[in-house]
């Protein structure tokens, strides 16, 4: 369902809001004021803070393992 881009219908409201403002913030670069508004009052200023910058980092770590064409470790698939 993540991987895909389907919809986050069948999400409880919390894991719905994680989805579709980390998607957001991968596909435009920043949320609405909507998104912004939907996702503060369902995770609180403070995690919503955190949920922005977990996926900033991951999407650094990836840029620098892209960068750098880092392979998987031997043996891993």
């Amino acid at each position: 369902m993540v991987l895909d881009g389907r919809s986050t219908s069948a999400l409880t409201p919390r894991e719905s809001v994680i989805v579709d403002t980390v998607r957001s913030l991968y596909r435009a670069r920043r949320l609405t004021q909507a998104e912004f508004a939907r996702a503060e009052a369902e995770l609180g200023r403070r995690n919503l803070v955190e949920l922005v910058t977990l996926a900033g980092y991951y999407g650094m770590i990836g840029a620098i393992l892209n960068a750098f064409d880092v392979d998987l470790p031997p043996g891993a698939s």
